[in-house]
């Protein structure tokens, strides 16, 4: 048993050396220690403990500060120099962080900050009653005179710059979960998808300032009116195909005449496919594009799985109605 040389006493931890090699302990002071020890500064009163329910507001705050929310917003949108206690940035964070805990009235917004200490961790300086639903509903109206779009815009452009986000392809799939917002448009309910493309492409443009990017979509991209505004203007795009008329013929005319095969990477594993030419003739002109196909063994595989399930429940349906038939129960 190693011989204890000194014991160093801390409010934090006790430690015990022995020799040159430290080793840490849990010590427990009872009624024989000298009085000197029992007393000394380990022992010292604990200050009073105060609980506060603040959730993830760090988080919040430090994201919320990282992308300078406030300043950008009070910069571009100006508050009414009769207007004091809150701005507008102020206004937008405590709006925003009652969204992400399920408080969307305006004037649920000062009971939330005086039920919880959320919103003191975020604007401390901010007392809860400043939070009143007339002020809230002017920067609502305020922000939407400056232009949401433009505001977005400048927000998306630093977010994108100080979290390093890279933007080398973007999936436009209102659909897909789990990536980084660029673009949010309200279109009216007769607006068909095929139409909003362009725009958000030049949305796209303008927001990163060049169009080296692949503009990811779905198949109702692929109109001959998209695809001949992108070709002469540099828009480079991949979207699937949908076995269309016009579509079909050129799979299976490329199926046809398809001169080589070539191995392609998907998914982990290389499958069969190849590449053929794709023109097509919009008002008089050519554009040539690129038509890809390859063999998907996957979903090859859950096509089948579903329609042997389907064959299934239909047999099973047959069958229950086969014991209904030729029996008649009639009343006299």
């Amino acid at each position: 048993m190693n011989k204890i040389n000194q014991l160093n006493f801390s409010r934090q931890k006790v430690q015990l050396e022995s020799g040159s090699i430290p080793q840490k302990r849990s010590l427990s002071i009872s009624p024989f220690y000298p009085e000197s020890v029992r007393d000394g500064p380990l022992f010292e009163p604990v200050p009073s403990v105060q609980t506060r329910l603040i959730g993830y507001a760090p988080i919040l705050k430090f994201f919320m500060e990282r992308c300078q929310l406030i300043s950008l917003i009070d910069r571009h949108v100006p508050c009414d120099p009769r207007r004091t206690g809150l701005t507008h940035g102020e206004a937008c964070v405590a709006m925003i962080t009652g969204i992400f805990h399920q408080v969307f009235p305006l004037d649920a917004i000062s009971k939330f900050a005086t039920a919880t200490d959320i919103l003191q961790v975020i604007l401390p300086h901010i007392p809860p009653d400043a939070y009143f639903d007339d002020r809230l509903g002017d920067t609502l109206d305020a922000i939407y005179n400056a232009g949401l779009g433009d505001l977005e815009l400048i927000l998306t452009r630093h977010m994108l710059k100080e979290c390093t986000i890279t933007v080398n392809s973007l999936h436009d799939d209102t659909t897909t979960a789990g990536a980084f917002p660029l673009f949010q448009q309200a279109y009216d309910g007769n607006t068909t998808d095929v139409n909003t493309y362009l725009e958000q492409w030049q949305y796209l443009i303008e927001l990163l300032g060049h169009r080296d990017f692949l503009f990811v979509a779905d198949s109702k991209l692929l109109s001959k009116e998209n695809m001949a505004f992108l070709h002469p203007h540099e828009g480079r795009f991949l979207a699937s195909v949908s076995m269309y008329a016009s579509y079909k013929t050129w799979v299976e005319e490329a199926l046809a005449n398809h001169a080589a095969e070539a191995l392609l990477p998907y998914k982990q594993r290389l499958n069969r496919g190849f590449e053929v030419a794709c023109p097509i003739t919009h008002e008089d002109e050519t554009y040539d594009f690129r038509l890809l196909i390859f063999y998907d063994a996957e979903l090859f595989a859950r096509r089948n799985q579903s329609l042997a399930h389907r064959l299934t429940q239909t047999t099973a349906a047959l069958e229950a109605l086969r014991g209904k038939l030729n029996r008649y129960q009639l009343k006299t």
